[in-house]
């Protein structure tokens, strides 16, 4: 059972409106996060994802609702609680006169100076040319500087917008290997994305959000035990979707010409009548977090 030492963040109803949109951008956001979770923060551009993360820390005052973050209140002691976060923005901005490593000592310093070991051994590992101007970084670079500030000093709590964004592969596997030694050390850490397979890789919850609302928010173990097995079929003609509401399929679902049948029954029996109808190709595989997001999202888009 957790116990309120281990709770970091504490928010409940977190609400904002902007002039204009005709809904909410964010309803009734409600998170309770503990040490050593990760809380995956899943949903298309606009859904919400930044707005949440802004409000956590501030950055945009929330029209109702509230909370704590290391039993500090979000708003009247913002300041403090941003001293303690891990921060990096989805869109990352940096002072392009500047070299990397004097602008990593003056975002450092406003958070206690670092860790210098750390901050050697995070640039060693991710090849940040420190001496050189941001002005000649790539993309890519750009993003591991302002990773490296994140992480870099003593917090309890990461709060990462997109991190990966921009990333070669290699540098991504580096990244997401870090996060998890995070959690282990007892670090709590948010992370938005929308690769799904990251989430799926290293986060212990995931939050599915569309259009302001938290639609899905469950541990991701719970989530693959609750996911139906999948059978992908094209057809060497136009076939009719009723053909395929067999006993057994749960869910149809059209994507190009490929239909994705969901699974809540025998497996075998449906491929069994499958082979009665034309096949053109068939592929049977386990369910993954990306077919509860598309469960979630494009299925209410076919209503």
């Amino acid at each position: 059972m957790t116990s309120a030492n281990d709770i970091v963040v504490d928010v409940s109803g977190l609400t904002k409106f902007y002039p204009g949109l005709d809904r909410p951008a964010v309803q009734d956001f409600t998170l309770q996060l503990s040490k050593g979770e990760i809380f995956g923060f899943v949903g298309p551009n606009g859904a919400g994802k930044t707005t949440t993360i802004k409000m956590l820390l501030n950055l945009a005052w929330p029209d109702s609702g509230g909370g704590k973050i290391f039993g500090l209140d979000i708003i009247r002691d913002s300041v403090a609680i941003r001293r303690r976060v891990g921060f990096m923005s989805g869109e990352v901005h940096l002072w392009k006169a500047m070299r990397g490593r004097e602008l990593l000592n003056f975002i450092l310093s406003l958070h206690g100076g670092g860790e210098k070991k750390r901050i050697h051994e995070l640039c060693e590992r991710f090849e940040v040319p420190l001496n050189r101007k941001i002005k000649t970084y790539s993309s890519g670079q750009k993003q591991m500087l302002a990773m490296i500030a994140a992480l870099a000093h003593s917090s309890e709590l990461l709060v990462l917008d997109e991190p990966t964004k921009g990333l070669d592969p290699s540098k991504k596997m580096q990244f997401l290997d870090l996060i998890e030694e995070w959690r282990q050390g007892g670090g709590a850490v948010i992370i938005s994305s929308h690769v799904l397979s990251e989430i799926e890789q290293i986060c212990t919850r995931v939050g599915f959000i569309r259009e302001g609302v938290l639609v899905g928010h469950e541990e991701v173990e719970s989530a693959r035990k609750n996911l139906s097995d999948i059978i992908i079929a094209t057809f060497s003609e136009p076939i009719m979707e009723e053909k395929l509401r067999l006993d057994g399929v749960g869910n149809i679902r059209r994507r190009g010409e490929e239909y994705v049948l969901h699974l809540d029954g025998d497996g075998k029996q449906v491929l069994r009548e499958l082979t009665y109808l034309p096949l053109e190709s068939l592929r049977y595989r386990a369910a993954t977090l990306d077919d509860l997001y598309e469960g979630l999202y494009l299925n209410e888009d076919d209503k």
